[in-house]
């Protein structure tokens, strides 16, 4: 089997809602609104040179980890606007290259993916790490917008990295921020598909110092959650395994329902209804929080187990699509943009696209400062 490889960029919706006022935007109070004094960071999407940027992860709300590709190569970069960018790794284009996961250790370094197709077209995965911790730039969380140019060139390297190890398996990767994760202790955790005939899923790992690939296998198809937990394949009946107890839970909903479960929450889709329920792992009430006119718009259910990023696309136009935010904690649901294009999450940020070429804009919200 074939690793699979997400395209990151644009993660696959499922059909969800918020309840209360509806009409996309018209009724759902502003992010103004709900957050006073809290609004998003925003900076041009492209170099002086006109040269996009994609991000693939936020260090701060200013500065990300993210892809652009020059004139021979696809390069993963660390970009504060206004400074320049210094390059982690470069891969040539002609091999069909791909950053396929990003993540920050617990001591500020960044560690990644390099996916590349091999002689026979087979994916192979290496994870790289900094050597060194890459500073991120000042967080202008909570103040208002700024919007900055970008470099006049492609960057230059800066921050030397090495191999934690080549032995991936055929590594998986969702889309999901868990794809790649390092836990407290320094270790490397991601998973890989297996070649048996009945489905198994490997999940490996390896201490950033490092060592032997460690390997513990499961029965059935699995990805990693937030460590130690690993998760089902959404569906009716979804498993909870939390591999440092040792102990499985199991949430089972209806015959035409699909979950898709974090440790603390499950989004819940009604394939016949529409409509998507927020269900406590826990236990406790489950609630409606959409119908049919919104789709879930991050793979992750339930951002820092409160917030759940919806979009409206009723409203969707060649200029984008209402972008809302959905708040557990308070059972309101806000609008945070009217014309998002791709919208992406990794653990407290929140970003966006709007525009695009000469006039595209990247928007990122602290969801920590949403309190």
């Amino acid at each position: 089997m074939a690793a699979a490889i997400a395209l990151l960029s644009f993660p696959i919706p499922e059909r969800a809602a918020p309840t209360g006022p509806q009409g996309g935007t018209p009724g759902v109070p502003t992010l103004e609104t709900t957050w006073p004094g809290i609004t998003p960071t925003t900076m041009l999407g492209t170099f002086l040179n006109r040269t996009p940027y994609t991000p693939l992860l936020y260090l701060d709300s200013l500065t990300t980890v993210a892809t652009s590709e020059s004139a021979t190569a696809l390069q993963l970069l660390v970009y504060t606007p206004g400074e320049e960018p210094v390059i982690l790794a470069e891969l040539p284009l002609e091999d069909a290259p791909g950053f396929t996961s990003v993540a920050v250790t617990p001591d500020g370094r960044v560690i990644w993916t390099e996916t590349v197709p091999d002689s026979r077209g087979t994916p192979k995965t290496t994870i790289k790490v900094t050597s060194d911790i890459v500073h991120p730039g000042t967080s202008t969380s909570g103040n208002a917008p700024q919007e900055t140019d970008g470099p006049a060139t492609g960057g230059s390297p800066g921050v030397p990295s090495k191999t934690v190890t080549t032995d991936t398996g055929d590594a998986l990767f969702s889309g999901s921020a868990h794809d790649l994760q390092v836990s407290s202790d320094g270790v490397v955790h991601w998973a890989a598909a297996t070649r048996r005939a009945t489905p198994t899923t490997e999940i490996r790992s390896i201490p950033l110092t490092g060592g032997n690939v460690q390997i513990v296998t499961l029965s059935g198809d699995y990805s990693l959650s937030s460590w130690p937990y690993v998760v089902g394949t959404p569906g009716k009946s979804v498993a909870l395994l939390d591999l440092a107890s040792q102990t499985t839970q199991t949430i089972t909903v209806g015959a035409d329902e699909m979950a898709t479960c974090s440790p603390v929450w499950c989004r819940v889709l009604g394939m016949t209804s529409g409509n998507t329920d927020a269900l406590p792992t826990g236990g406790g009430p489950r609630t409606t929080i959409a119908g049919q006119r919104y789709s879930a718009a991050v793979p992750d259910p339930f951002l820092l187990d409160r917030f759940e990023p919806l979009i409206d696309t009723s409203a969707a136009s060649p200029q984008g699509q209402p972008l809302l935010l959905f708040d557990a904690k308070t059972g309101r649901t806000t609008l945070i943009a009217r014309d998002a294009r791709i919208v992406q999450a990794h653990d407290a940020m929140l970003w966006w696209s709007t525009g695009d070429k000469e006039t595209l804009r990247w928007h990122v919200l602290d969801l920590t400062q949403l309190t």
